[in-house]
């Protein structure tokens, strides 16, 4: 089978409404890109509930999940 070739922005900006994606299940698809730039005022990282990935929120010395409404025992940086 030949190899087949496709931008993602074509996928994503120009959905085909009547194309069988089925055709595509059991391929492998890699993705090439180049970082032009970093955003360097965001944090790129967070501290998540161990129960759940969500971020939690510090309290003096603890951490307080809003999605759990715990403060858990421990906590996960992501």
């Amino acid at each position: 089978m030949e190899p087949y070739s496709i931008y993602i922005c074509d996928l994503i900006l120009h959905p085909y409404p009547n194309a069988n994606l089925d055709c595509f299940q059991d391929f492998v698809f890699t993705a090439i890109a180049t970082v032009d730039r970093l955003q360097e005022n965001i944090q790129w990282w967070y501290m998540s509930c161990d129960n759940c990935p969500k971020m939690v929120i510090k309290e003096t010395d603890k951490y307080y999940c809003k999605s759990c409404g715990i403060y858990p025992e421990k906590v996960t940086p992501r």
